[in-house]
Formats: C-alpha cells, sequence, structure tokens
C-alpha cells in the first residue's frame, strides 16, 4: 500500500511520491515477460527512451512536456492507468498490464471501441489506419515500440476506492503525454501542446479506421434509442474530460454526436442540460438556446442524452439534431466540438440556465436497459479532491489594523503579474492622482453621491486578502480570518484596484469600488478592467474543472459574456427582497464548500 497523495500535492511532490512507492525493477513491456507484475490492484506507469519522441513523430511533432518525471536512467513518464477499479471491470495488474502488450488490433475491437486506448494512441502516431501498415500490421508496429523504447512500473493497492482518486491527481498535476483523459494539456481553453496534438490525431485515425471497417455502416438514425448496450460501437476514448457532476466529450465534424454519445456508458439517464462548442475557439456555440446564455435541456419523459440527438427539433424544421449539429459544424468550418454535460435534478424546471421543453420526443423501441454506473445527480457539495476554485468580491470594509510592515513596496507576487502588474500600477497613478473620487452610498433609506478623501497606497504595509478584507459580510461569514493557506489558495478574488488575485496574496490597504466616479469618470474601475481580466479566467480553467461564481451582477460586468458562461452557477436560493442578505449567504455556502 502506498503512502499518503494528497490531491494539493506539488508537482515535486508528486515525483518523489511516485519514486517512494513504485516496484523496481520496472519490466520490458514484452508477451511472456510479466511474471514479476502482481496479481493485484494498483496503478501503472509507462515510461519512454526520449528516442522515442521521434519515431512518436510521424505525424505531429510530439515533444516532452515540460516539467516531466523521469527515472534515473532518463526514462520520461508518458502514461499511467489503473488496474483492478470498478471503471476497468476490476482485474489486476498482471492482467491490464497484459492486455496492453498483447491485445490485437481486430475489427470488432476497433468498432466495438475495446481496443486498448493507449494502443490506438500509439498506432495513431505511427500510421493513418489502426489494423494497416506497409509490410506489417499496426499491431506488430506497436509491439516493436513498446518493446524499443517503453518500460513500466507499479504501484500496488489494498484499497480500491483510493486507486481512482490518485490517479486523478497525479494526472491533473504531472500531465503526462499520453494521458487524455481528465489532463489539463488537453482541454479547449489550453495552450497549443504535444498533448492536444497527440488527442487530435488518436480520434481522427480511430475514425478513419472506423469509416473504413463500416462500423456500424455509421448509418445512426437506424442506431436503437436506446442505452448503449454490447453491439454498441464505444466512444470512451472520446471523453475529454468527467467529474461528479458534469462530462466532456469530443466530437468530430464527419461523426454523428448521437453515435458518439450513445458510445459512452454511464451519461444520465434523465432530464440534463449540455452545451457544444467549437474546440478551438471556444466563443463560438454550435446549436446553442437562444436563451439561458446557450445551454439547452434534453427535455422531460422518455428523452434523455442518449436519446435526445436522435430526436427531431420542431424549431428546425423538424430536422434532426444530430444532422442539424452536423450541418452547422460543416458550415461554420468546425473540425471539432466539445459538448458538455451536466446532470439536473427531477425538481429544477424553473432553474436559472435550463429551459422547459416543449420538443416532440420519439420513443425508445424498447424501455432502456441500465448499463455501467450511471452518473448521479449533481451534489450540493463537490467532493474534496476534485480541482475546484471559487471567484468572490472583494469586500469595502477592511481589517486595516491587521497590517504588517514590510521593507520591500513590490506587488510582483501578486497571482497573474505578467498580464496585469503594469496595469495595477497604472491603476494605482490614477487613485493617487484623482482630484475628485466619489461613491454613491445609502444614507437613511437614499441614495448620495458621498465625496471621499484623496489616497495614497502605503505599498509597504500588506497583509493577505483574505485577512484585510475579513471585516466585509461575506469574508465574516466565510470565517476568511482562520482560513489555512490551502483553503485560501483555492479563493480568487475580483478588486477594484488589483483586478483578479488570490486570497493568498499580500496587498495594502486602499478604498476603491468598481462603480466609484474619479474626477467625474463613473464607474471608473469596472470600465478599466472590462476586457483585461477573461484570458485569466481562461488560465484558471486549464487549472481547474469548475469555477463557482460568487460574484453580485455589479461584479460580474468586468468579463465579457462568453467569460461569464464558463462559471458556475452556485444556485444559491434568492429572493426579491434579500439582496442585502446575499454577502452572508453566499459566505455560509464557501465556508461549507471550503470545509
Amino acid at each position: 500500500m502506498p503512502t499518503p497523495l494528497q490531491p494539493n500535492f506539488t508537482f515535486e511532490q508528486m515525483k518523489q511520491w511516485i519514486f517512494a512507492n513504485i516496484f523496481t525493477p520496472p519490466i520490458m513491456p514484452i508477451s511472456g515477460n510479466l511474471d514479476h507484475v502482481p496479481k493485484k490492484k494498483g496503478i501503472y506507469f509507462w515510461f519512454m527512451n526520449p528516442d522515442g519522441y521521434k519515431a512518436l513523430s510521424n505525424f505531429v511533432t510530439i515533444n516532452p512536456i515540460e516539467p516531466r518525471v523521469e527515472d534515473k536512467d532518463g526514462y520520461h513518464l508518458v502514461y499511467l492507468g489503473t488496474a483492478g477499479t470498478v471503471k476497468n471491470g476490476g482485474g489486476h495488474l498482471h492482467q491490464r498490464i497484459e492486455w496492453h502488450i498483447t491485445q490485437h488490433h481486430t475489427t470488432a475491437n476497433i468498432c466495438h471501441g475495446t481496443l486498448s486506448t493507449f494502443r490506438a494512441g500509439v498506432g495513431s502516431l505511427i500510421s493513418d489506419d489502426l489494423i494497416l501498415y506497409p509490410n506489417s500490421t499496426m499491431e506488430q508496429e506497436v509491439n516493436d515500440i513498446f518493446k524499443k523504447y517503453f518500460r513500466v512500473y507499479w504501484i500496488e493497492y489494498n484499497d480500491d476506492k483510493l486507486i481512482d482518486e490518485h490517479e486523478k491527481n497525479l494526472i491533473r498535476e504531472i500531465r503526462p503525454l499520453l494521458n487524455i483523459k481528465n489532463n489539463p494539456n488537453t482541454r479547449f481553453i489550453a495552450p497549443e501542446n504535444p498533448t492536444k496534438f497527440y488527442r487530435q490525431r488518436r480520434n481522427l485515425v480511430y475514425q478513419f479506421t472506423r469509416v473504413r471497417l463500416g462500423c456500424g455502416n455509421n448509418n445512426d438514425i437506424k442506431q436503437v434509442n436506446n442505452l448503449p448496450s454490447m453491439e454498441t460501437s464505444k466512444y470512451n476514448h472520446q471523453i475529454m474530460e468527467k467529474g461528479k457532476d458534469f462530462i466532456e466529450i469530443s466530437i468530430l465534424q464527419n461523426q454523428s454526436i448521437h453515435a458518439v454519445i450513445n458510445g459512452i456508458e454511464g451519461l444520465p439517464n434523465r432530464r440534463c442540460k449540455f452545451m457544444i462548442r467549437d474546440f478551438k475557439n471556444q466563443t463560438n456555440l454550435i446549436y446553442p438556446s437562444t436563451r439561458n446564455n446557450g445551454w439547452r435541456t434534453t427535455g422531460s419523459g422518455n428523452q434523455n442524452i442518449y436519446t435526445y440527438f436522435n430526436n427531431v427539433d420542431p424549431a428546425k424544421n423538424n430536422s434532426i439534431r444530430w444532422v442539424i449539429i452536423q450541418n452547422e459544424m460543416i458550415e461554420k468550418k468546425v473540425d471539432e466540438c466539445i459538448i458538455r454535460i451536466v446532470v439536473s435534478t427531477s425538481d429544477d424546471n424553473n432553474e436559472k440556465g435550463l429551459e422547459p421543453s416543449s420538443e416532440q420526443v420519439m420513443p425508445p423501441s424498447k424501455p432502456p436497459t441500465k448499463t455501467g454506473t450511471n452518473m448521479q445527480a449533481i451534489p450540493r457539495l463537490p467532493g474534496k479532491n476534485e480541482n475546484i476554485c471559487y471567484l468572490v468580491p472583494c469586500a469595502s470594509k477592511k481589517a486595516s489594523n491587521l497590517l504588517q510592515y514590510f521593507t520591500n513596496n513590490s506587488l510582483d507576487n501578486l497571482v497573474f503579474n505578467e498580464e496585469l502588474g503594469e496595469f495595477r500600477k497604472e491603476l494605482i497613478r490614477i487613485l493617487e492622482n484623482t482630484n475628485s473620487h466619489t461613491r454613491k452610498k445609502a444614507i437613511k433609506g437614499q441614495k448620495k453621491e458621498v465625496q471621499l478623501k484623496k489616497q495614497k497606497i502605503d505599498l509597504q504595509k500588506r497583509i493577505e486578502a483574505y485577512k484585510l478584507y475579513s471585516a466585509g459580510k461575506l469574508y465574516g461569514a466565510a470565517d476568511s480570518i482562520n482560513w489555512t493557506n490551502n483553503q485560501a489558495k483555492k479563493v480568487y478574488i475580483i478588486s477594484a484596484l488589483f483586478g483578479i488575485i488570490r486570497a493568498d496574496n499580500y496587498i495594502p490597504d486602499y478604498d476603491l469600488a468598481l462603480s466609484d466616479s474619479l474626477d467625474g469618470k463613473n464607474n471608473l474601475a469596472r470600465k478599466f478592467w472590462k476586457g483585461k481580466l477573461d484570458n485569466t479566467i481562461q488560465k484558471l480553467l486549464i487549472e481547474n474543472s469548475t469555477i463557482f461564481n460568487l460574484l453580485s451582477k455589479e461584479y460580474s460586468k468586468v468579463f465579457n459574456n462568453e467569460t461569464k458562461q464558463l462559471l458556475t452557477s452556485t444556485n444559491i436560493e434568492r429572493t426579491k427582497n434579500d439582496r442585502s442578505d446575499m454577502p452572508n449567504k453566499n459566505g455560509i455556502w464557501l465556508k461549507n464548500h471550503l470545509l
């Protein structure tokens, strides 16, 4: 059993954990060489000789990921997987590694999607077909690649409940080159990188081979409106990201979204909502709703995500939905899109962001059969090991008595200094040189314009943001003064003076609101930051599967509409008359989620 692996481990800590726990020496991945591999549950690690990068760069350039995990002989960790968990049907390390090494590239395995995704991925990097290869077979070529460039380590586990959790944490932090699912480098907002190229190449070759083989005759209209069965082509290799409350799936232009969805087990067989985006341009929505920021829902009754796309859309001349989507992708020249599916609860018909359905439903030809482990309804509290952060407003009331003195007066240690550092300095100069600084305040039930004092920002007196703002309502309800560093690092704050900061950043005292008027210029800070913070949210999403939005409407105005759609609502119940109480509600919600 390995030593504890904490989800907040840094890259170096993850690396040290791997080498402190893996079994050595490794094995060469060839048939008949598995005597030392135990028949126990665990995680296995494929390391590659650096010469392998050139061998795998026939069609796309495959370079090392930086930083990387490297063993004592200079081999690089490029892939890891699990054995003995519920998701892969049990088994053990010996069986799982043997499966990768000896599996045959048959028509049945490719059409049913049961070919090892690792073998398929390596094959796609050296050929345009997963079976055919000049003067040989793809199966033999992959075997030769394994033998020449790879070695395999493993870690044994007694508790299978930890395996999937550890795998997800390792992939999120280490980002192995050939891992796709849950790898931040494959997300559509990630910058260009070898893993992104690899993922696109694997999907294209997989689909090309299926078309050549005539898998399922590619006739999606004839497919049964049902949950996947053993006869359905599997598309699990196109899963991009999967959390407790959502899943993201890649769809190619020449694919039917109905076929792909029906080839993935465990999707919600009840009402859910979804959004489809262009993989290369996240602001380009495919088949969006004209309301609800582009989100659609699958309706009610017998209609779920498995049946939805093979039914007709009355608003589109009763055309079949998967055909509408494919035609739109062709018209917009979208090679690949990503569908994000989120589960909805049965009683949330009027929930903001969901649209009621008035669509015609084509009933399934037979009652749906439950297959695999279905996703559960969205939990109110996310899992502790999910990569989640929270976006909150700053506070006008501050605990200035807690400020500490520093010998330097630099703000360069604030997050996003490269992107926002010069803007912060510019706004401080504007604030310090303004002659008239006014703010609208409620005085005896009436809003009045109040003149504020001229300010000089003392950069040598600073304190962590979550402590400075602890006098505010939201922060008081969230008990921010007692946050740990790990809790503070999950919270990002929209500040009128600093743009976006992390709660553990040290900042000075100041008095500025987004809606303040400076020298007669209304909403100066809000207008100043408009358009400057959107890229920082995209960077945060590379590291985090979810960003919960606890901002007021006023603070949300600093973002473009496209950015707002990337944020996740907390769905905190609110009434018309509780506007003044929302900071307390948000703070209590945040406190519960940070526990």
